[in-house]
């Protein structure tokens, strides 16, 4: 007995035959491909097994009983590329479904996957926030702060550092301007230390370690460097090597032997570790994925970095961020006044 079968099936829509006459066999377990012209028909025939619309005439049967008229769990399909997030797993697009059920406006509507060796900047607004994905583990994101509308004010680690009493960073943390305003909180961390002493790499740094190629040789995959990587991105908004700033290194962590020396702790992140930041205050965000200053590995390191953005949710009187240092809320407070008024 056939698992599905299909007899003499016709659809219309009022005076134009779609399909006519289609008559189907399938055994279960058996892989079948429809393959057609578009507008053939396929997408219809789909519709028709999976219950949302009804045939004109013939019938379906599954398990020689009468197909129910309506989609169930029996049955499902998988989305043409157009109907799906390129910046999402094929399981995260399953589980988006279950994000909107909960909260239409929260789901990551907007993201990309940034190769390894690469550079962007983007304005992000008050109350949306940055997913960061280490796609294959071992990944950097290199990232600097500004005020979109007075650069003067950006990023200022040692200040981040010093008023929550930390070295490291991870969720429960801020980071703050040097007005004392908090640019974004890390709200969500898979990694559980992100270094903000290192800096970034440089031209002589990358070509001491892999050696130097050019855009006329490589074309995209020419070796980049992280300081040059930042220069090219303020550069497109009049900014340059005076508005340079401390950065944070996404993903690494920095370890000190008893001599005061330091290295990259290798392993530290793993395939698909994440960080989620929650902005404060309108941003302008200046990152790369060129590798950590202190990266020793043999051949130059191209991890990428998968980026998602959302609206997220308004900021609760007993916030993790706000509540885990007296410093923080005083920085809350003074972010807020700045925004007052702001749309």
């Amino acid at each position: 007995m056939s698992f599905i079968e299909v007899k003499n099936l016709w659809k219309q829509f009022d005076d134009k035959v779609v399909l006519e006459g289609v008559n189907l066999s399938v055994s279960r377990g058996e892989f079948v491909s429809i393959v057609g012209a578009s507008g053939c028909g396929k997408t219809t025939f789909l519709n028709m097994l999976l219950g949302e619309i009804a045939p004109s005439r013939g019938e379906i049967m599954i398990d020689d009983v009468p197909l129910v008229t309506e989609p169930t769990v029996e049955r499902g399909v998988v989305f043409q590329r157009y109907s799906v997030f390129p910046h999402l797993t094929v399981l995260e697009n399953v589980r988006l479904g279950i994000e909107f059920g909960s909260s239409r406006l929260l789901g990551r509507t907007f993201g990309k996957l940034r190769p390894g060796g690469n550079h962007t900047s983007m304005v992000i607004r008050r109350g949306v926030q940055l997913e960061l994905t280490d796609v294959d583990g071992d990944a950097n994101a290199g990232m600097l702060f500004y005020n979109p509308t007075n650069p003067l004010e950006r990023l200022n680690l040692p200040d981040t550092l010093k008023c929550q009493h930390t070295f490291r960073l991870t969720a429960g943390h801020c980071l703050y301007s040097d007005m004392g305003r908090i640019f974004c909180s890390i709200i969500k961390d898979d990694v559980g230390w992100h270094d903000a002493a290192s800096g970034t790499c440089n031209a002589s740094s990358v070509a001491a370690r892999w050696g130097t190629s050019s855009y006329q040789e490589s074309r995209n995959e020419y070796l980049k460097n992280g300081r040059d990587s930042f220069l090219i991105e303020l550069g497109k908004y009049g900014l340059g090597r005076r508005d340079m700033a401390g950065n944070i290194n996404w993903f690494s962590r920095v370890d000190a032997d008893a001599d005061g020396n330091t290295s990259l702790a290798p392993g530290h992140s793993a395939a698909g570790n994440s960080v989620t930041l929650r902005f404060e205050m309108d941003t302008l965000v200046i990152w790369h994925t060129c590798p950590h200053p202190l990266d020793k590995t043999p051949v130059y390191p191209r991890k990428p970095i998968r980026y998602a953005l959302s609206l997220a949710a308004a900021v609760a009187e007993d916030d993790l961020c706000r509540m885990s240092r007296p410093e923080n809320q005083r920085g809350f407070d003074n972010t807020a006044l700045y925004n007052l008024g702001q749309r």
